[in-house]
């Protein structure tokens, strides 16, 4: 689902390891990943898709549990159950 908040693919990667406290991956250069990566990979990693969710939330009255990725992230980051504390 889309929050309607445009990110990258790099973005979300660098969250997920904040949030968990492990280092961001590294990046590699285009010409690192042709080498190193597999077609499929590549091909993967050269997709854009841009999601709107306006559509889901006007027609069917939907109201997110988590409206945005830094609440639904910090939501499975969170221990026992505390509230949720937003990235930033």
């Amino acid at each position: 689902m889309s929050d309607g908040h445009p990110s990258t693919m790099t973005d979300y990667f660098n969250r997920v390891a904040d949030l968990a406290g492990l280092p961001r991956p590294p990046l590699i250069t285009l010409a690192q990943g042709e080498a190193q990566l597999s077609l499929g990979m590549r091909g993967y990693m050269q997709e854009s898709r841009r999601l709107c969710n306006d559509k889901v939330l006007r027609e069917l009255g939907v109201s997110l549990r988590y409206p945005d990725l830094d609440r639904g992230l910090a939501t499975c980051f969170a221990d026992n159950g505390d509230q949720p504390r937003p990235a930033g």
